[in-house]
């Protein structure tokens, strides 16, 4: 299993590692972080522009997911 960590950005850097946890894939390392934007959409304001951004155990960004706000 690998470890990836997930850090949440508005284009700068915004926080340090929120989380680090293991996954068998990097596929579901970004299906994890597709959970955790969808649940930020609901606790943060509509104009922040944030994304989700996973790395790999060396740091490398493997994925960027939009939190999108449902402004319905």
């Amino acid at each position: 299993m690998t470890r990836y960590s997930f850090t949440l950005e508005d284009g700068a850097y915004v926080a340090p590692e929120d989380a680090t946890e293991e996954f068998a894939s990097k596929r579901a390392a970004i299906d994890h972080a597709k959970l955790v934007a969808k649940d930020l959409a609901q606790s943060h304001a509509a104009e922040d522009k944030l994304r989700v951004v996973v790395r790999d155990e060396a740091g490398k960004e493997v994925g960027s997911i939009p939190v999108i706000f449902d402004l319905r």
